[in-house]
Formats: C-alpha cells, structure tokens, sequence
C-alpha cells in the first residue's frame, strides 16, 4: 500500500481511498474491470526472471460473497513456453 500511496502523492492524485477499505475495494474492482478490456503485459524490465517470461493480467472475476474482494486473473508464460492460468484475491 506503501507504494500505490507514494505512486498516487508523486502525480498530485487524491489517495484518500487507500484509507477506506470499502473504497478500495471498489478502486481496484473498477481498476481490473478497466485493464481486462486491455490486457497489460509485465516483463521483467532490469533483470530477467528465473521461470516467468511475462504476466498478462487478464481480468478480473468476482470472488468469494463473504470475502467481497475481486479474484485477479493472470496468464502467466513460462520461458520453456508453457502457460499457466492463475488467479488470487486481493487481500
């Protein structure tokens, strides 16, 4: 959270919502709902990693009623070529 916070005060953007659990919820629901209509891909940009050639997050699905946090959706391509699908709440 650290980071998002000091990513949000470096631009001159509000980060009040990071205080609110509520409101972050719905920040990072509209955020991933946003990015699955776009699929970003995540390389390692300095230093190459051991088995991940990339991470394309790929959407986001609801999670579990009681939990009410998002399930985040990557397909992660290893460098042997193999693909995996995984998913993990947010906190």
């Amino acid at each position: 959270m650290k980071a998002l916070t000091g990513f949000f005060k470096h631009f001159h953007l509000n980060a009040s919502f990071l205080k609110d659990l509520k409101e972050l919820k719905i920040f990072f629901s509209l955020y991933c709902s946003s990015v699955s209509e776009r699929p970003l891909v995540f390389t390692a940009s300095k230093e190459k990693l051991k088995y991940i050639k990339k991470a394309d997050l790929t959407g986001v699905s609801r999670g579990v009623p009681m939990k009410e946090w998002p399930v985040i959706n990557w397909r992660l391509t290893f460098h042997n070529g193999s693909t995996h699908n995984w998913g993990f709440h947010l906190p």
